[in-house]
């Protein structure tokens, strides 16, 4: 797969025109390429005075545009990205979430009239119950994408990086879901002090 991924890089190189010397490849301005099974290429681009500077950008959009080729700058921010989120924010929701029943029983003094019977300490407990809903989703949607993408991404050849892509799609609707509902949540809660 080296040497095919190598000539659509090649390919996609040649693809690039320089305005006065023909190609990137013909006008010398690639050197050292090399291309993993994995799917990483790395290159040196030697860009002289005359050159026009978005060469850069069109090299760089070429070569990430070959199928096979991973762009290195995403998947090492996905992989060092991925274990902390994975670690740290369930902890963190866990948290947050018996802060909030600690305070609700707190202030409603642990009496079932105060509780559940003003609209103040209902809306509280609305709220507590979304978050509860959130902590749900986040973990069944959220971080099981999380972890599919993190499986896919360590491994030396992944072939399905459409895959991937579709799931960091669904990882980041998921998280705009959860910042929503954490809107409404504090809604309620501003609502309720206001009570």
């Amino acid at each position: 797969m080296t040497d095919t991924l190598h000539a659509r890089v090649l390919a996609a190189l040649r693809g690039v025109a320089h305005p006065a010397k023909g190609d990137v490849l013909t006008a010398g301005l690639v050197r050292d390429l090399a291309v993993t099974d994995a799917g990483e290429v790395s290159f040196t681009f030697l860009l002289g005075r005359d050159d026009p500077a978005t060469l850069v950008r069109q090299v760089r959009k070429a070569v990430e545009g070959v199928a096979g080729v991973e762009p290195p700058a995403r998947k090492q921010v996905m992989l060092q990205l991925m274990p902390v989120a994975l670690k740290y924010l369930p902890i963190t929701a866990t948290g947050t979430i018996a802060f909030g029943v600690t305070m609700y029983l707190y202030l409603g003094q642990l009496n079932p009239a105060v509780l559940f019977g003003s609209v103040k300490f209902l809306l509280i407990f609305a709220a507590l119950l979304i978050v509860l809903a959130m902590f749900t989703f986040g973990i069944l949607v959220v971080m099981r994408t999380a972890l599919k993408i993190k499986t896919h991404l360590e491994e030396p050849k992944c072939e399905h990086m459409p895959l991937v892509g579709a799931m960091q799609k669904l990882f980041a609707r998921g998280q705009v879901v959860v910042f929503a509902i954490g809107m409404a949540v504090v809604g309620l809660m501003v609502v309720a002090s206001h009570l």
